[in-house]
């Protein structure tokens, strides 16, 4: 499978994740819903069921218990996007669709956020962390490299 395919699956299991509990959740899970449903009622209605069942997981998520039920969702959306990106790789522009209608709602880019650590590493050099991107090259302290 296309590597920028796994990436993308990846970044659509996240940014679901993120919807659930913010008001754009229901055009969220509608656009999810129509690109899991590969254009078959049926299937469409299953995925409205999961992600009906996946939305109340989150937001029932115990105290202290969020952010493993946030990625044990986030995990299981991005397989089953992965799944449908493999069989139907013409897919991908909804998916990309799904991510900038998460992007717009959040005013962010799913998946990111937090805070930035730049590191600056000779050969043999091992940097261990979550949810990391790495970028090559100068750092410009603008965000860009």
């Amino acid at each position: 499978m296309d590597p920028t395919l796994l990436i993308l699956a990846g970044a659509g299991g996240t940014a679901l994740v993120q919807a659930m509990t913010t008001d754009a959740w229901a055009a969220v899970r509608d656009s999810a819903a129509r690109l899991l449903g590969r254009g078959d009622a049926g299937r469409e209605s299953d995925a409205l069921v999961r992600l009906d069942a996946s939305q109340e997981a989150v937001a029932q998520a115990a105290p202290g218990t969020e952010e493993t039920v946030h990625a044990a969702e986030g995990a299981r959306w991005s397989a089953r996007f992965e799944t449908v990106l493999e069989e139907h790789p013409d897919r991908a522009a909804l998916l990309r669709a799904l991510l900038s209608l998460v992007e717009e709602t959040l005013g962010e880019r799913p998946g990111r956020g937090g805070h930035t650590q730049h590191i600056s590493a000779a050969r043999d050099a091992y940097v261990a962390g979550r949810d990391q991107t790495v970028q090559f090259g100068p750092h410009t302290g603008d965000g860009r490299t």
